[in-house]
């Protein structure tokens, strides 16, 4: 039974007990609807930026708020990206009194 749910919501379909070839698509992100997330995972921002994983989703939020330049997820800004995640990793952590 909870196969055949399963299948349903990953729109997969059986080919006699075995599942077939057929890849689930997700919808792009445009680029000017960018977040961090979709950059890098929790983990990477957890232990680049020595934010506790319970307060990623809180950093992310205050990044964004923050003024997050959407231009920072372009080609060729990888650098410039880093560099400003560098910045507000500290004032986020001074800020949330996670760290001195």
């Amino acid at each position: 039974m909870w196969r055949n749910v399963i299948e349903k919501c990953l729109g997969l379909k059986p080919d006699k007990g075995k599942y077939n070839d057929q890849k689930l698509k997700f919808p792009e992100v445009s680029k000017e609807n960018q977040t961090l997330i979709d950059v890098y995972s929790i983990a990477f921002i957890s232990d680049t930026f020595d934010i506790p994983e319970d307060r990623v989703n809180a950093f992310i939020v205050y990044v964004e708020n923050d003024g997050l330049d959407q231009t920072l997820f372009d080609e060729g800004n990888e650098v410039q990206l880093l560099e400003f995640l560098v910045k507000e990793s500290k004032e986020f952590l001074n800020a949330s009194g996670v760290k001195d």
